[in-house]
């Protein structure tokens, strides 16, 4: 008898879960790899600088939207759309590092996800791909829009509005979100230009974490479908004899990794017909099993993205219910 066990293949360039969690680790939102003392004391000071930053510009531009944009209803009604996407993504990347853990739990399972068909497995990082660039398109162009309106210059109407509702001593200037700093006047230079650089940082840094964030969920889903799509072709053998791209018969140890072996044609010739009945018959019990073991792995880790996703939608939607302007 002679064993066969095809090498299990890394692809680094995969958009899995590692890569957009290593990602997020750049912004200091994941900590995956060790560190000497001296980096992680830099890495959770550059996470402080960025959470200091969202967090500002979140509190800043609600305290606008209350104390100045409910004087109109047109602002009031941007202002608060824009206070709920802000607000939803600092609820949702302060729910990620919290439960950093659970979510490390989910990148590890992931990794040891069946590689054992290599063309649905790069078929699926497309479409993992695609998603990514797609989310990232769409983030990139919304939040870049705000740079460019506060760029251009104010209409005459729109400034009308913006000296009744601001009241700031040049009302023409506007920074990409409009926030309210107490005691100081925004629109009066080097303030202005301060605070306008720092947005643009911080908007940087949003489009990054939302992209990433965002991107999550629907790259496990891309990739649990490919798993079931692997599943339902050992399925779909079951019954039949199983051959190697060469065309030998093969007999799977393990699915999940694609490890086979052969057995010799000579072997197969001394054994008699009960015999090679009765290792056929424990060979299809082995292989059954090997499909019901994948198949319940899949289901466990299915059930722990939906209960870690149906607890950051519930999140959310409490803070988007509690999130409006007061009066």
């Amino acid at each position: 008898m002679h064993k066969k066990v095809r090498k299990k293949v890394y692809l680094h360039e995969m958009v899995s879960l590692r890569y957009l969690l290593q990602h997020l680790e750049k912004f200091a939102v994941f900590d995956l790899s060790e560190k000497f003392k001296r980096e992680k004391l830099i890495h959770r000071l550059v996470c402080s600088v960025h959470f200091l930053l969202m967090y500002s510009l979140i509190v800043g531009h609600l305290w606008s939207t209350i104390t100045r944009a409910s004087r109109h209803p047109q602002e009031l009604i941007q202002a608060t759309l824009e206070d709920l996407i802000l607000i939803s993504i600092g609820i949702a990347v302060l729910y990620f590092k919290t439960h950093s853990t659970e979510i490390i739990q989910l990148m590890t399972i992931m990794e040891s996800f069946s590689r054992a068909n290599m063309s649905i497995l790069m078929k699926y990082n497309r479409y993992s791909k695609i998603v990514l660039l797609t989310i990232f398109c769409l983030i990139f162009c919304a939040f870049n829009g705000h740079i460019l309106e506060a760029l251009y210059p104010v209409a005459d109407d729109d400034l009308k509005i913006r000296q009744i509702v601001y009241r700031t001593r040049h009302p023409e200037r506007k920074h990409p979100f409009d926030v309210r700093i107490p005691f100081v006047d925004e629109s009066k230079s080097w303030v202005y230009e301060i605070v306008f650089l720092l947005q643009v940082y911080t908007i940087f840094v949003l489009i990054c974490f939302t992209t990433l964030i965002i991107t999550v969920l629907p790259v496990i889903i891309v990739h649990m479908r490919g798993q079931y799509d692997m599943l339902a072709t050992f399925i779909e053998k079951i019954g039949e004899k199983h051959l190697d791209s060469f065309g030998f018969q093969i007999y799977y140890t393990n699915i999940e990794i694609n490890a086979s072996y052969y057995v010799m044609m000579e072997k197969r010739c001394k054994d008699s017909s009960k015999q090679m009945f009765r290792r056929i018959r424990a060979y299809e019990r082995s292989y059954l099993k090997q499909i019901i073991q994948f198949h319940q792995k899949l289901l466990m880790f299915q059930e722990k993205v939906g209960i870690l996703f149906q607890l950051t939608l519930l999140s959310l939607g409490t803070a988007s219910r509690n999130s409006g302007p007061q009066r």
